[in-house]
């Protein structure tokens, strides 16, 4: 099945989720990490806010406000072609849609936090296996944005996939360009990349 197939099955079983099953995964997923990472020390963390049925780390973010930490959100980089690019996200943000009918945080140079200096990225994904490669949207912001990341997968920032268990697919051959996760949560299982 190539990636374009993979992509089109996801979304189409992700379309035919309720609110009630997107609700009830995203829960157990956001349990999961709480169980898996601190949240006491002050840390950069970025997340995504969900479109089109992605497990829906709301709850996540509203935890890590509670413990102090400084969230943030993706946004297209106005200067770069398809980077991103991370801005502090609290509960009076300005959100605006993007083209993609994506909610991010209005430009704001003042409240920018580079990506080299966030600690933990949760990240939306299409498909998984069990090396944590990913299949993203196919327009590859993720991996540019994070490409410095290939040099040493174990440098900062931790890259987190949330998803569910059904997005798991047997192999991902990935390209030289794909930067894999370190780690995807689903509402069945934990993750963890083989080269951390």
């Amino acid at each position: 099945m190539s990636q374009a197939q993979i992509r089109q099955l996801i979304h189409q079983q992700r379309a035919q989720l309720t609110q009630k099953e997107i609700q009830q995964a995203s829960d157990q997923v956001i349990e999961y990490v709480i169980n898996f990472i601190s949240f006491e020390a002050p840390l950069n963390l970025a997340f995504y806010l969900p479109n089109k049925g992605e497990i829906d780390p709301t709850l996540l973010i509203e935890h890590a406000w509670l413990h102090g930490n400084d969230c943030y959100l993706p946004a297209i980089d106005p200067l770069y072609e398809k980077q991103l690019v991370f801005l502090n996200y609290t509960a009076e943000s300005d959100l605006i849609e993007n083209r993609y009918h994506i909610k991010e945080v209005r430009y704001d140079s003042d409240i920018l936090c580079a990506a080299e200096s966030l600690d933990i990225v949760f990240v939306p994904l299409v498909a998984f296996d069990e090396k944590c490669h990913r299949i993203g949207m196919g327009v590859g912001y993720y991996d540019r944005t994070f490409n410095f990341k290939l040099a040493n997968q174990k440098q900062p920032p931790m890259l987190i996939g949330l998803a569910y268990e059904f997005q798991k697919v047997p192999s991902i051959s990935p390209q030289s360009w794909d930067v894999p996760v370190d780690a995807v949560v689903s509402e069945k299982q934990l993750y963890v990349s083989q080269s951390n």
